[in-house]
């Protein structure tokens, strides 16, 4: 089974309309009209050759490439957007024509982009079926995505000779020197990024990894070294990354959700030997309360915080409601009452096993105290003191 050459014509079809290469002492162009492309090679400034090649539908893109084989200097493939196979021709010394040789077996296109000196293509890990040529045309084909899922190769292409000077291959591939390329079905578009993400003045691409927990996609850098003239994949990676070419660093905006709120970390990097090196971050603590959000901000150092406890007061006229939340390592705390849009602070007075005590603090002074008994990750018991030593049970109505 022959793997399909696929481009996706959205991402180029501003970028290409008729294509010319030069392959040695010839110079190839194709041409759209309508459902077929035109082929003129020429000799020098003469013509020496031309193909017309048939679709079934309108192409919309074509791209001409070189390079397929170091063993055939002369041979050329095009590929018809998002639809068919890149059909490739070879030059026959015995008819001195160029002749069809097939489809390119192991190049499987979805999305090309470039940067000022590449043309990067993405290959997808799934399997075109009912694809088939009969006289050198196609006659058909189908998908078939059982077998996709991961990205197979990335394919740059050298310009302006379109020459195919690079392949990164992926764990879906048969080559043994791979890498995790992450997962394509699950990229709608713009699998492929492109940008000077480590400031060198070089354009480096990126590529869609996965999606993250933290929103947004989780993307994987890679950087020209011009020195190699290739593509390396860089020692950095992540979710929502913001490049600023005048600072020259890095911003990542995070936001995991916990129960009630979200945890909020900033953090801003340098470059360093290709790395991304922190250099500042900043915390805060969100609670999503009935009509606006209370932000909490706190020094990163002193970990995570767990989600919001929604704890209710039992056994009164009118019951008070409250949310409560604990630092990871249980020395720091908060609570917000219903309605209310500031936060409490609690500070760990005292620990026996599961039991916590905290002192609440109000403008700087201790008003009252919180217990806390937490089994297994589990609010099991709470009760409230206030100042005049009046205490309230306290229920756990969800987390």
């Amino acid at each position: 089974m022959k793997k399909i050459a696929i481009i996706s014509a959205l991402c180029i079809s501003m970028l290409f309309g008729s294509n010319t290469i030069d392959i040695g002492e010839f110079s190839v162009k194709s041409t759209l009209q309508g459902n077929s492309t035109k082929i003129e090679i020429f000799k020098g400034k003469k013509p020496f050759q031309e193909i017309t090649e048939e679709w079934p539908n309108p192409c919309g893109v074509n791209f001409l490439f070189t390079g397929i084989y170091e063993k055939e200097p002369l041979a050329f493939a095009i590929i018809c957007d998002n639809k068919y196979s890149a059909a490739e021709y070879n030059y026959d010394p015995k008819t001195q024509k160029f002749i069809y040789a097939g489809a390119i077996e192991d190049i499987y296109i979805k999305e090309l982009a470039q940067t000022k000196e590449y043309f990067i293509g993405l290959s997808y890990g799934s399997f075109m079926e009912g694809g088939a040529y009969e006289n050198g045309h196609f006659t058909g084909l189908s998908y078939d995505s059982e077998d996709g899922g991961a990205y197979e190769q990335v394919l740059i292409f050298e310009k302006p000779s379109n020459k195919l000077v690079q392949r990164i291959y992926g764990e879906a591939s048969q080559s043994e020197e791979k890498l995790d390329l992450g997962y394509s079905m699950y990229c709608t578009g713009a699998c492929i990024s492109v940008g000077d993400y480590n400031f060198d003045g070089a354009g480096d691409f990126s590529l869609f990894y996965s999606y993250s927990r933290v929103g947004g996609d989780y993307r994987i850098y890679f950087l020209y070294d011009p020195k190699k003239k290739e593509f390396v994949l860089g020692e950095f990676g992540g979710a929502n990354l913001a490049f600023d070419e005048k600072t020259k660093t890095i911003a990542q905006d995070d936001s995991y959700e916990i129960n009630f709120g979200a945890i909020n970390i900033y953090t801003v990097f340098k470059i360093v030997n290709n790395k991304m090196e922190k250099i500042k971050e900043s915390c805060a603590l969100v609670y999503y309360g009935e009509e606006s959000e209370t932000f909490l901000k706190y020094d990163c150092k002193e970990g995570w915080w767990d989600g919001f406890w929604q704890l209710s007061s039992t056994g009164l006229k009118k019951n008070f409601q409250l949310f409560a939340a604990l630092s990871e390592n249980k020395t720091k705390g908060v609570a917000i009452y219903k309605g209310q849009a500031e936060f409490i602070t609690l500070s760990l007075n005292a620990k026996n096993g599961d039991s916590y005590i905290y002192d609440e603090i109000i403008q700087g002074k201790k008003n009252g105290k919180y217990a806390f008994t937490i089994t297994e990750g589990e609010m099991t018991a709470a009760s409230y003191i206030n100042k005049n030593g009046k205490k309230f049970e306290l229920e756990n109505a969800g987390y």
